[in-house]
């Protein structure tokens, strides 16, 4: 039998044998007859939510345009050092700039700028420079260069040439210099190529061949760190917006670093260092440096401070010379407890533990003697060889012996 509530409008289901509960229209599962076309349609519970963003969408026709115009781009912030009297400094800038044409703001090293135009930015700058006040800014954003790499052209390649070519595919080129090895300044097949900014900037690295050889355009590698000015060695601008007074890197004084007549055998005073070590009294000139085994390193080091004494860093000589033993193919050689060519590798490791005298003749006597004919062994007792045991090595063994090396 069943029994109808009227006040809950529920149906409940005497009969003993069934035990199911009743399930709404939407959860019940197609009958037999709609099986055939295997197409049933489900209410959606959601349809009240369309008519809701309809009528957002009614209510902000203009959101998305405003993202879709050109937003005109601001001049660059000047940054003042040694104002005084900002009063007084104000009050003439206002006789060439209108009081509401200009911001203001200070920090304990400079006084920013800020100004709304162009054409004020540029009276700024022209009354900074009449009034020999030191300041620095920095390059108009949308004047920027695009700066690309392309990569298997040769070193002797004519840089008018490159221009050409790019120029016929459509592209203003303004600057194109080969790129050079650090340590010993010879051309690279590399080349810095500086553009204006276009929009057809992107098509530059879809070009496969120029000047008949296959190339690659790519993005230079970003800097790290921040920019240091070559006139003023302060960091976070550049010398070519530098209006500050000039700093030798060498002896601290007031005059460009390739002018120094600062004797090489005399100890050099930082720039920066010296302003920080005069209020403590003390005088910046270390006696030791601990380094990695980058050449660059060592001869700026030996640069700067003739006198300092390098040591190398044992975890960066035993990470580079796995690195070569992996590069030759002598990974799983060395890891094999069972291989001699394994053994030989890691004794190699022994030869920092000893002294600058005994480096030589063990690897001589108690190596080279022992060692099996493997065309990659060789080749990597000829990288050891070339940077660190030879006496016109790349790295003296002074640097690297455990004599040299401090446990402290």
């Amino acid at each position: 039998m069943a029994a109808k509530s009227s006040n809950n409008r529920v149906t409940t289901n005497t009969n003993p044998t069934s035990s199911k509960r009743n399930l709404s229209s939407s959860s019940l599962s197609p009958k037999p007859e709609d099986k055939k076309s295997k197409i049933f349609i489900t209410p959606n519970r959601y349809s009240v939510l369309s008519t809701l963003n309809e009528s957002n969408d009614n209510t902000q026709p203009n959101k998305t345009q405003t993202h879709t115009q050109n937003i005109p781009s601001k001049p660059p912030a000047v940054y003042i050092k040694g104002v005084r009297n900002f009063s007084s400094f104000t009050s003439n800038l206002m006789k060439i700039i209108n009081t509401t044409e200009f911001i203001c703001k200070s920090t304990p090293s400079y006084l920013i700028i800020q100004t709304h135009f162009f054409e004020h930015y540029r009276l700024l700058i022209k009354y900074l420079i009449e009034n020999s006040l030191s300041f620095h800014t920095y390059q108009q954003y949308d004047k920027r260069s695009l700066r690309v790499v392309i990569r298997n052209l040769h070193p002797s390649t004519s840089t008018e040439d490159i221009i050409t070519s790019l120029s016929e595919l459509g592209h203003q080129v303004t600057h194109v210099h080969n790129i050079k090895r650090s340590s010993d300044k010879s051309p690279l097949p590399l080349f810095f190529v500086d553009l204006k900014k276009a929009t057809n900037n992107m098509d530059l690295y879809k070009i496969e061949y120029l000047l008949h050889t296959k190339i690659v355009v790519e993005k230079p590698h970003p800097r790290k760190g921040p920019p240091q000015c070559h006139r003023c060695m302060s960091y976070g601008h550049t010398q070519s917006y530098c209006n500050h007074s000039p700093r030798c890197i060498r002896c601290g004084e007031e005059h460009r670093s390739e002018v120094c007549t600062m004797s090489p055998e005399s100890p050099a005073r930082r720039a920066l260092c010296q302003e920080k070590c005069s209020v403590q009294n003390l005088q910046f000139n270390p006696t030791t440096l601990v380094a990695d085994f980058e050449e660059a390193i060592h001869v700026g080091a030996k640069f700067v401070w003739p006198q300092m004494k390098i040591i190398g860093c044992r975890f960066h000589l035993t990470q580079s010379w796995w690195r070569h033993i992996q590069n030759f193919g002598l990974s799983i050689e060395y890891k094999d407890a069972n291989s001699e060519i394994g053994q030989c590798l890691k004794w190699i490791f022994g030869l920092p533990l000893l002294n600058a005298e005994e480096v030589s003749e063990s690897f001589i006597e108690d190596f080279m003697s022992v060692v099996p004919d493997d065309a990659r062994l060789k080749k990597f007792c000829d990288y050891l060889c070339d940077n660190y045991i030879d006496e016109t090595s790349k790295f003296n063994r002074k640097i690297w012996v455990s004599s040299s090396i401090s446990s402290e």
